[in-house]
């Protein structure tokens, strides 16, 4: 039995372009590289002063939750239309090996 229910959205395609032009742009690993410095900044200027730097540092942690989520969608969304080819599989794993360490390392403190 096969579903011949059309819904409207068969023909539909996300233009990811709008974020990365690919998955070999090399924004993407800037954006990765840049995520990482502003945590480390974060972490410099934060850790430990929050009493006096919350409003700062609220407005600081917005920024580097933008530039997380613009690369992390952008690679969900890539995988979700690309669901079995393994270069996008290893950049996520790359990449979320870095972040991963990386803003857990530098954020966890204003995370808890």
């Amino acid at each position: 039995m096969t579903n011949t229910n059309n819904t409207g959205a068969e023909k539909v395609r996300w233009n990811l372009g709008l974020m990365y032009s690919g998955l070999d742009d090399p924004q993407i690993d800037a954006d990765v590289a840049k995520l990482v410095e502003l945590a480390k900044k974060f972490s410099v200027s934060h850790k430990g002063k929050l009493s006096d730097t919350l409003s700062k540092a609220i407005s600081e942690y917005s920024e580097i939750e933008m530039l997380n989520s613009r690369i992390r969608v952008y690679l969900f969304l890539l995988q979700s239309i690309n669901v079995a080819e393994p270069m996008v599989k290893a950049k996520i794993a790359d990449i979320d090996r870095i972040l991963s360490r990386e803003l857990a390392e530098q954020l966890t403190f204003f995370n808890l």
